[in-house]
């Protein structure tokens, strides 16, 4: 008896299952929520006809929402008019991105209508944005319907029934409601604009761009763009939900990271940076890959990107950030609207006016409350601003008073400070000049340096010339301060005046400028009582020794010579004592030398060769002889010498022909000196110069 029991309630409980309470129409049909009257089967293939529904087992719908799937749903509504007249009735399937929805009636194979956002706006019989049925039931009826769900996005079953006048009556409320959310975020974002405007305040610039995307979004959301803007463009009704999506996600963020100060927290901003290059890259996929794994994507990124902010807020608060508060309570305020209308649309809160319109709701609250966080900000700026200013005014009072002490310093010292341009013409120069040289300021300025060294008629008056030029280009190319000693003519006096310069490089702004100081050599007293001297020296291998030697070793010479022998013999010994550091102690060939100047890295490899352990113990020895008829250097490396004979016989137009900047040492030292002997392998030089 059991056993046929049992029997009986399995054969009979799919019966039992499928007898669903019919919907039934009176005369005072206000919308109506057909959930507990609706059966549902889900097709996971999708090939069943409306013809084989009979043969399937339909359940009662316990779920608003089905999710993503890809599976096809049918819905069946049983529905009977009790009332001996026929009546007009209205089946609204509220979701605007629906792809696809067929309503069928039992026993006919042909659906009454096709609509969604796959199918030309223009077929609807009613001009809404949700897809609605216009029904009539015939009097003493009862119909069974079905609805055949299909789409990529979310597909929840929300299905309400109007008489015509309530239909009417609620849409044209909702148009109204719709009117003054959209008019209120077109007024926010025209208000932060004229701010951003005004101010250049960033954060303003993300929340307009923020404000502007999220309203579309909602705008293509409520199906209000597939109505009135592309009602014949499927393909971008469903895309333009995915851009303007992602879009309201990223200025969101945007704007948040720049509210909040997250740029102060490095690791907080690389985090922002990650998830806005993985929004651009979503935002770009969203055109080429399906529209059910871009949904979802945008659907967890957006998820993720909302972790992230209440993090940030959380985190901007412990912090003592002050935009955190205001921000927590606008982004709580959103978040509670989004969970009203989910718990809406689960059944768990009933369908009224309030819960319809929780998102709208909330994000309005949330532009308010976000512009007035904004606003503080603008008032604390201003705040600050006017800090700011009587600051500025103080360090200006205090910047007028350090420029007339400095114009007092820089022009009352004994030393000649000047600036140069990167051609070497004077900019600007102090009143010492005119003490030391003769000349005013304004006969200095805008004139070239080199325009000022002291010349003579004699055969080697571009010595000191070259010379001066030869310390130029190497601040030039290097950037490092020089610091050399020349000649310089006078106004007045026909006769040279020895001055010790230093330059160095100084950047303002986006250009460079020379900064020069020329101080008056205090001449030597024993140089007057010098007969004769002897001296040796050993040197190691940094190039400056040849440039403190050259000028320490010829300083005397003036005593018993003219000034432009002296020069000649300085600058030729400096080249000589070059070439023995270079090509004698550090082994640098005439080649490896042009090749490492023509690549621009001479310094650098000069370097590498005195670190070097075959190299940097070698020394150069000079020994020096002067007395009231001549002068006499000899200079021994401890290179492998060279070959001196074919070096000698090689002409200065030859160097010059073949563009050779360096290998000039010998031919200028042929000219100066009247003895040049080198010892056998050319590791040794001596050379004499008669006074006469």
């Amino acid at each position: 008896m059991r056993i046929f029991l049992l029997f009986f309630l399995l054969l009979f409980s799919g019966l039992l299952a499928n007898s669903q309470v019919p919907f039934t129409l009176n005369s005072s049909l206000q919308k109506e929520d057909l959930t507990s009257v609706l059966s549902i089967h889900e097709d996971k293939v999708g090939k069943l006809e409306v013809s084989d529904l009979k043969e399937q087992f339909f359940t009662p719908l316990t779920e608003s929402n089905m999710g993503y799937s890809d599976s096809t749903f049918w819905v069946e509504l049983p529905v009977r008019n009790p009332d001996s007249t026929s009546k007009k009735w209205y089946l609204v399937y509220e979701s605007s991105v629906i792809d696809r929805i067929e309503l069928y009636r039992k026993g006919e194979k042909q659906p009454l209508l096709i609509l969604g956002d796959q199918v030309a706006f223009g077929n609807r019989s009613v001009d809404y944005r949700f897809p609605t049925f216009a029904l009539e039931e015939k009097a003493k009826s009862e119909t069974i319907y079905y609805l055949k769900i299909k789409s990529q996005s979310t597909i929840p079953i929300q299905i309400y029934a109007y008489s015509e006048i309530d239909l009417i009556n609620f849409i044209s409320s909702e148009q109204i409601v719709l009117g003054l959310y959209y008019g209120w975020m077109f007024v926010m974002v025209l208000y932060n604009l004229f701010l951003y405007i005004s101010t250049r305040y960033k954060s303003y610039i993300y929340y307009v761009l923020f404000i502007w995307s999220f309203s579309f979004f909602q705008f293509i959301l409520n199906g209000l763009g597939f109505q009135f803007l592309w009602p014949n463009s499927f393909y971008w009704a469903n895309t333009s939900l995915l851009v303007f999506m992602i879009m309201a996600t990223l200025t969101g963020s945007m704007f948040a990271a720049n509210f909040l100060k997250s740029r102060q927290v490095f690791w907080l901003y690389r985090i922002y940076e990650s998830i806005w290059v993985l929004g651009f890259i979503l935002l770009v996929l969203s055109f080429f890959i399906s529209y059910s794994i871009s949904i979802k994507l945008s659907t967890y990124y957006a998820g993720l990107v909302a972790l992230l902010l209440i993090f940030n807020a959380i985190y901007a608060w412990n912090i003592d950030i002050k935009q955190a508060k205001i921000f927590s309570l606008a982004f709580g305020v959103f978040i509670l609207g989004v969970i009203l209308f989910t718990l809406k649309s689960t059944g768990i809160l009933p369908t009224n006016i309030y819960t319809s319109w929780t998102i709208q709701i909330g994000s309005a609250l949330v532009v308010l409350l976000l512009s007035l966080g904004l606003a503080d900000k603008i008032n604390e700026l201003s705040g600050d601003l006017k800090i700011r200013v009587d600051e500025l005014g103080e360090l200006n009072a205090k910047l007028n008073q350090s420029e007339r002490r400095f114009r007092e310093l820089f022009h009352g010292v004994g030393d000649i400070i000047f600036v140069l341009d990167s051609n070497w013409n004077f900019i600007d120069v102090n009143r010492a000049v005119t003490k030391h040289m003769g000349f005013k300021q304004d006969e200095i300025k805008g004139k070239n340096i080199l325009e000022f060294i002291y010349k003579n008629k004699g055969i080697n008056d571009t010595y000191n010339r070259i010379f001066v030029m030869e310390k130029l280009e190497e601040l030039m190319e290097t950037g490092t301060p020089v610091e050399f000693q020349s000649e310089f003519r006078q106004k007045y006096v026909m006769e040279p005046k020895e001055l010790y310069l230093k330059l160095q490089f100084v950047e303002l702004d986006e250009t460079k400028e020379i900064l020069g100081t020329a101080s008056v050599i205090i001449e030597d007293v024993l140089n007057r009582y010098i007969k004769s001297e002897r001296i040796s020296f050993g040197i190691n291998n940094y190039l400056r020794n040849a440039e403190i030697f050259s000028q320490k070793l010829t300083s005397h010479i003036s005593k018993f010579s003219d000034n432009d022998t002296a020069l000649a013999v300085k600058t030729s010994l400096r080249e000589i004592i070059i070439n023995a550091i270079e090509h004698g102690n550090l082994n640098i060939t005439f080649d490896e030398k042009t090749k490492a100047m023509s690549d621009g890295n001479y310094l650098s490899f000069i370097q590498q060769r005195q670190e070097d352990p075959r190299y940097r113990d070698k020394t150069v020895n000079i020994e020096y002889v002067l007395d009231t008829k001549k002068v006499a250097f000899r200079i021994t490396d401890e290179g492998n010498g060279f070959d001196h004979k074919k070096t000698m016989e090689t002409k200065l137009d030859k160097l010059n022909q073949e563009n050779i900047q360096h290998g000039r040492g010998i031919m200028m030292t042929k000219d100066v000196f009247d003895i040049i002997e080198y010892n056998d392998i050319g590791n040794q030089v001596s050379l004499v110069k008669y006074f006469r």
